[in-house]
Formats: C-alpha cells, sequence, structure tokens
C-alpha cells in the first residue's frame, strides 16, 4: 500500500514539474512587430481650448512580417472584423493625474466603434473599401491645462502599443505591437491646452 502512495506523490511531482503555464500557445496568441498603425493628428505639443484632439488607426489587411516573403492575410488569420487598442487622456492636478472623461455625445467618431468609460476602447472595424481596419475619433478638449495621453494599460512596454483582434473561435488571436510617433520615454503623448 505505500509502495502505491510513493508512486502516486512520484506521479504528481512529475505532472507538476513538467506544466506549461506559457498560455499563449494554447490559446494561440501570436505577436506580430509593426511599426505606426496609430497616429495621433494632428501633432502638436500645444492645442487651443475646443480643438479635438484625434487618434487614427489604420491597419492593412494584408501586413508584411519582418523575414516572411509573403504578407500576413489578417482576415483569414484571424476571422476578425474588428481590432481593440486601449487610451486613456489624463489632466495634471498638482502632483496628480486625473482621468479626463466626456460624455459619447461630445466624441467626434468617424471611424470604427468606441467602448468609452474610465478608458476609451477603441474598434478598428474592417472597412472592405480600403481594404483595412479603420479607427478615428475627436476627443474634445474642454478646458484649460497640461494633458497626457497613454497607452499603458495595453501592456509594459513604453514604447509600443498592443492591438489586438477580436478573433473567430478557432483562429490566431493577433496582438499587432505598433509604435506611436510622439511619445515619451514612459510612454505618453504630452501636450498642453491654452486658450
Amino acid at each position: 500500500m505505500k509502495k502505491i502512495h510513493y508512486i502516486a506523490l512520484l506521479m504528481l511531482g512529475l505532472l507538476v514539474t513538467n506544466c506549461n503555464t506559457n498560455d499563449d500557445g494554447f490559446y494561440l496568441n501570436k505577436f506580430v512587430e509593426t511599426n505606426g498603425l496609430i497616429v495621433i493628428a494632428p501633432h502638436s505639443s500645444t492645442y487651443t481650448l475646443n480643438e479635438k484632439l484625434i487618434v487614427q488607426a489604420s491597419i492593412p489587411r494584408l501586413l508584411s512580417e519582418t523575414g516572411q516573403a509573403t504578407q500576413l492575410d489578417l482576415v483569414k488569420t484571424t476571422g476578425a472584423t474588428e481590432f481593440t487598442f486601449s487610451y486613456v487622456i489624463e489632466k495634471q492636478n498638482g502632483t496628480n493625474w486625473d482621468i479626463v472623461y466626456v460624455d459619447n455625445s461630445q466624441l467626434d467618431l468617424v471611424k470604427g466603434s468606441l467602448w468609452n468609460d474610465q478608458y476609451l476602447l477603441a474598434g478598428c472595424d474592417y472597412v472592405a473599401a480600403s481594404d483595412s481596419f479603420e479607427y478615428e475619433v475627436g476627443f474634445p478638449l474642454l478646458s484649460t491645462g497640461t494633458y497626457r495621453l497613454g497607452f499603458g494599460y495595453n501592456g509594459e512596454a513604453t514604447d509600443r502599443v498592443n492591438i489586438r483582434s477580436q478573433s473567430m473561435p478557432a483562429h490566431v488571436i493577433l496582438n499587432l505591437n505598433t509604435t506611436v510617433a510622439g511619445l515619451d520615454a514612459s510612454g505618453f503623448y504630452n501636450f498642453t491646452v491654452t486658450n
């Protein structure tokens, strides 16, 4: 009887030591490095009161990958009709940064979809006419002060933003890690709003 306990304990030990904690392979999570898919426009360090800060994304359906001869077809690979990323706009209040919230009716949604709460969840929707995933929103700057836009809720990197596919079941979940021009070393786009 003692032998069975020892064998069971040995088997349990082998099982625990051979566990793979990397869920990326199990969930078909893949990562692609790319540049410039998200743009902040107009790109400036100073805006005027009531001007709109515009965040745009344009992701081509066929994406070039370093070291690959053929382009990656995002629709075939993911089955997705949407890619998402999140960002937040904060205003400096003394030494603190307060999240700036505006009502949905104040946002100028031009392309894509948007979920607006403590942060903005941008939906880059597939547009057949341009054969790309598109997003464009104008965020109104309603008071003067020092602001920053951050993508830090997407991951730990400060020089890249993660755009994630909303994949169909049994398809690859694709994470596009892209650069955004104008971010500081901490991953923020800093700007001032004046009269």
